[in-house]
């Protein structure tokens, strides 16, 4: 995740690989169900949009087979924006629905977050955001993001403010939208402060 977070993509693909094939060694699935969704969230964010559909979809049926909820959660959230970063919208609206389904059933105490499920409240929101459905991704990130500044998670505010401005600029909100980018990049700052 560091390497993903400097930009890193070559070095966090590297990584994301070395421990999907070491989960694989294991053979666990739990282990792979996580690799493999981690694997497919850095492939999107590295624009390797077929392979992150891929590992998507592999995490997807290793966490159903391990009974890991969570990680088949990340698993539709990454495949939502790899399909819609890829163009396949109606298929991306699809998968965002049914991450959306397995938030509605994680089992959190009131104003909390997992930290795991960061990506698949980030992509579904930004899927919907895309979408034109701005209602929707405020729903999924403003309690996400509240649970984030509660706790201090300033990768998850940072991740969360982003998806947010992207809300409001689609509404026409400039201001509101700028508003949010720099609460990104400075709860980025803070949680990844440069060399």
């Amino acid at each position: 995740r560091i390497h993903l977070l400097a930009g890193d993509y070559g070095r966090a693909i590297q990584f994301g690989e070395e421990g999907l094939h070491l989960a694989e060694d294991v053979g666990h699935a739990e282990w792979v169900a996580y690799a493999e969704t981690h694997l497919a969230w850095t492939l999107t964010e590295a624009h390797a949009l077929p392979e992150a559909i891929e590992h998507a979809g592999r995490g997807i049926r290793a966490g159903e087979s391990a009974g890991a909820d969570l990680h088949t959660m990340r698993g539709w959230g990454n495949l939502a924006l790899a399909r819609w970063r890829l163009g396949d919208e109606e298929g991306a609206v699809e998968a965002a629905a049914r991450a959306e389904e397995r938030i509605a059933a994680m089992s959190m105490p009131p104003g909390r977050a997992h930290y795991l499920s960061l990506s698949v409240y980030t992509c579904t929101g930004e899927v919907r955001v895309c979408a034109g459905q701005t209602d929707a991704a405020r729903r999924l990130l403003e309690p996400f993001f509240a649970a984030a500044e509660a706790s201090g998670w300033r990768d998850g505010m940072a991740e969360a403010s982003l998806v947010l401005g992207m809300c409001a600029e689609r509404d026409g909100d400039t201001q509101a939208a700028i508003r949010w980018w720099q609460r990104s990049i400075e709860t980025a700052g803070e949680a990844f402060p440069g060399p």
